[in-house]
């Protein structure tokens, strides 16, 4: 079943790796077939088992990621908007 370069599902196409963002594998890496929705049911955990103490913390740290780019995209629109109205008021106080 093993290819060089990677695992051969049952319909012989090369597995992709994909990540799980479950509630019970947050996080956790797993192989399956791109026909998947075609009726390969091929998967292969890459990784082992998440601890219950990961199965708490990821999702935590998760939800502070999505909270802080929130954030920074926010304060990105506000320093393009305060840089726009510097450079457009800038030369009404030089060449006045």
């Amino acid at each position: 079943m093993s290819e060089v370069g990677g695992i051969s599902c049952f319909c012989e196409n090369l597995a992709r790796v994909r990540t799980s963002w479950t509630k019970d594998n947050p996080g956790r890496r797993f192989l399956s077939c791109e026909n998947r929705n075609g009726g390969c049911s091929f998967y292969e955990w890459e990784d082992g088992p998440l601890s219950s103490r990961s199965r708490v913390i990821i999702p935590g740290l998760l939800r502070q990621l999505n909270a802080l780019e929130k954030e920074n995209a926010r304060l990105a629109r506000k320093m393009k908007y305060y840089s726009i109205m510097v450079w457009s008021l800038f030369p009404r106080f030089v060449f006045a």
